[in-house]
């Protein structure tokens, strides 16, 4: 099986807000057990800027950082390095190695540059001493290139390796009936299941209604994803084994590459087109993969935006709302010409198109 493990900043540190060794080594020994059995495994850490106050506090200082983001910025840059030795450290124990990856939005952005990043973790992911291990780049994240949280982050990750499982590790048993006195952990959440009001978890920037946004985004490309509390005992382990803890988001059938690409949503987009009724009608009958339909000249009435092909173009209806994305075959100008027209080539194929879903 193919795994992406995320863990939050909660989970990793101690009672006094400092990195928790032992949370790592148990973390650690579970993934172990599950690489040596023959899963591939992807970690994703938050925890850098916990690390950084930690370490800024052990050489005596007492200047007290805010959460402006220069200062984590500074924070991320000197706990980096502590978090990734603290995982080599448990690593050593099983003769394996960390291998530290830092991302921001930008590295999703474009198709070419995701795809790099699959591939090279595909190669990681056949090293069976080596453990991926991916964070946020924050230190130099700027606003427009900062992740929401670690958990689109995870899943981002999770989408582009055609992960079989996401697991979310938090502070909390799962998904917490609210409605219940006491609350109770819902066991399933089905992909078309109705958005479950949650309150959020404290810690980082993720609380549980990220996971939640995350997870269903998941569901809608086939990717399963369980959350669960991180200092259960051998949680990982169990859920590879198949117990029920937790809470499991069902997902629908699996997607293709680009489709799993384009779900996720970080795309820059450099185009815009307006589709006509009857083809709005028909692509939002077609969503959940019912029928395959490619978008074709005869159903475009406008360009409203320009680009180039392999561009990626979103979609709109004649009211304006947006129906969804794709890639463009070919650029604006050739569509222009074809416009309105039957017996053209296809502009952008039902392999390279996302369609929104419908709330």
């Amino acid at each position: 099986m193919r795994a992406v493990i995320k863990i939050g900043t909660q989970s990793l540190l101690d009672e006094n807000n400092l990195l928790d060794q032992h949370m790592i080594e148990s973390l650690i020994n579970q993934i172990a057990i599950l690489k040596k059995s023959g899963h591939q495994i992807v970690l994703v850490s938050s925890g850098a800027v916990g690390a950084g106050r930690d370490l800024w506090g052990s050489y005596g200082t007492h200047k007290h950082f805010s959460d402006t983001v220069l200062e984590k910025q500074i924070l991320s840059s000197i706990g980096q390095a502590s978090l990734i030795e603290s995982y080599n450290a448990s690593l050593k124990r099983y003769k394996m190695l960390a291998s530290q990856l830092l991302l921001t939005r930008y590295d999703f952005l474009h198709r070419r540059h995701s795809v790099n990043i699959g591939r090279f973790l595909d190669k990681l992911q056949a090293q069976k001493n080596i453990l991926p291990i991916i964070n946020e780049n924050d230190s130099v994240a700027v606003d427009e290139l900062i992740f929401t949280d670690n958990d689109e982050l995870a899943g981002l990750v999770a989408a582009q390796i055609g992960a079989d499982r996401l697991i979310l590790l938090t502070d909390v048993d799962g998904v917490l009936d609210l409605s219940q006195d006491p609350p109770v952990v819902i066991p399933e959440i089905r992909h078309n299941d109705q958005m479950i009001d949650v309150s959020l978890s404290g810690g980082g920037r993720g609380g549980m209604g990220s996971k939640l946004k995350t997870a269903r985004k998941m569901a809608r490309i086939g990717i399963q994803t369980h959350i669960a509390k991180a200092r259960a005992p051998d949680i990982l382990v169990k859920l590879f084994d198949e117990e029920n803890l937790g809470t499991v988001i069902t997902p629908q059938a699996k997607k293709k590459p680009v489709k799993r690409w384009l779900a996720a949503g970080v795309q820059e987009t450099r185009g815009e087109i307006i589709v006509n009724d009857c083809l709005s009608k028909i692509l939002h009958e077609s969503e959940g993969d019912k029928t395959a339909r490619s978008i074709l000249p005869v159903g475009i009435t406008t360009i409203t935006q320009p680009f180039e092909k392999d561009d990626v173009v979103v979609i709109k209806d004649e009211n304006g709302n947006q129906i969804g994305h794709g890639m463009a075959k070919y650029d604006h100008q050739t569509l222009s010409a074809y416009l309105g027209q039957k017996n053209k080539p296809v502009f952008i194929h039902y392999d390279a198109l996302h369609v929104d879903p419908i709330h």
